[in-house]
């Protein structure tokens, strides 16, 4: 070979992302840690987080009662995507190698399982990229996109109901009088806005199906869906790829890592393509 057509140095994202052979060989060739690989499980959550965030925030300016994604959502996205990447390592584990091998009474078990464990996070950069780039598309579409508001009539009804019942003061005399006069109208006051809430709610389940439906009939949301399809299935093949040699190298069995890899890929990109030709039959 020559020195024009070498490989670049092993530790560069180039030669990660195009020779991951040399990468991962280089990688395992010396003590490694774990803590970038975990940290790059945890941020490929970031970007499904934002883009409901995104679109859940466009939808909220049409319908001021539509759910906002907070840090509950958000915790929730880092535990699923943990414990999907838990189990996945623990079935690379568990199914490769001896017994002996798989011991964790023994400090080569630990190591094994640390190597996982750094092959799920590397491989996982081609799919968190491919996820950005969907965000990115999702909202410069967004940004130029014409939505013709449904009606809110519901909820500027609801606004001044609770406005009205926040304004009856019940107590005469500080925090101790009472004013039964008062408490009565406080509780009419209380019916009419859980009755405005209920109206409001309807009327906002209807509003968000009234931009999802005009979203869904825009030619730009539709090409990013399929756009944002064929990027997930091919950055799932790359992460799979990526996974196989990040393996063989960790583990040292190729045609074993081969087909624990690639079963399960080929299954998930299958699921992929039937949930989002669902969705589109749905539509």
């Amino acid at each position: 070979m020559a020195a024009s057509d070498a490989p670049p140095k092993p530790d560069s994202i180039v030669d990660y992302l195009f020779y991951p052979d040399a990468f991962f060989a280089r990688l395992f060739s010396r003590d490694s840690s774990t803590i970038l690989p975990m940290l790059l499980i945890l941020l490929s959550a970031v970007p499904g987080i934002l883009t409901v965030a995104y679109v859940s925030g466009f939808i909220r300016q049409y319908i001021p009662m539509t759910p906002s994604v907070g840090m509950g959502e958000g915790i929730l996205a880092l535990v699923s995507t943990v414990l999907f990447w838990t189990v996945a390592a623990s079935y690379f584990y568990h199914l490769s190698g001896s017994p002996e091998s798989r011991s964790f009474k023994k400090p080569e078990g630990w190591e094994r399982a640390g190597r996982i464990v750094t092959c799920c996070g590397y491989a996982i950069v081609p799919l968190i990229v491919a996820q950005f780039i969907g965000f990115v598309l999702i909202a410069a579409i967004l940004s130029g996109v014409a939505i013709v508001p449904p009606p809110t009539t519901a909820f500027e009804k609801y606004t001044i109901a609770s406005s009205e019942f926040d304004s009856v003061e019940v107590y005469t005399d500080g925090k101790f009088g009472l004013d039964s006069d008062r408490l009565f109208e406080k509780g009419q006051k209380l019916g009419a806005m859980n009755s405005a809430e209920n109206n409001a709610k309807t009327e906002a389940r209807n509003g968000i199906e009234n931009v999802s439906g005009q979203l869904s009939g825009n030619s730009f949301v539709a090409a990013h869906d399929i756009i944002t399809l064929i990027l997930t299935i091919v950055a799932m093949i790359w992460s799979g790829l990526l996974l196989i040699i990040g393996l063989k190298h960790a583990l040292g069995a190729p045609q074993q890592t081969t087909l624990l890899v690639a079963i399960p890929l080929v299954l998930i990109v299958i699921v992929t393509l039937i949930m989002n030709l669902r969705s589109q039959t749905v539509v």
